[in-house]
């Protein structure tokens, strides 16, 4: 049972840093702003924001995938550009 507990706060630990990392960019603040402001948020909140975040990352992986394997390589080449 600790080993359940431990991969769940190590994947929430990750998924609020992808959210944070999402968030900083698009808003041009610092990261460790916002990844504070989501962990003062309540769960429900905090756990709805990196839902929508990886909700919209995945969506735009599907649109990219729908133009085949050059829109697959436009994705990722715009994922790495804009969050290097």
């Amino acid at each position: 049972m600790k080993t359940v507990a431990r991969t769940k706060s190590s994947l929430q630990k990750l998924l609020f840093r992808v959210t944070a990392l999402v968030i900083s960019r698009l808003r041009r603040k610092d990261i460790r702003e916002v990844l504070e402001r989501l962990e003062t948020l309540p769960r429900q909140r905090a756990y709805a924001e990196v839902g929508g975040v990886l909700l919209a990352l995945f969506l735009l992986a599907l649109l990219a995938a729908s133009f085949g394997i050059w829109g697959l390589f436009a994705y990722f080449a715009a994922i790495v550009i804009f969050f290097r």
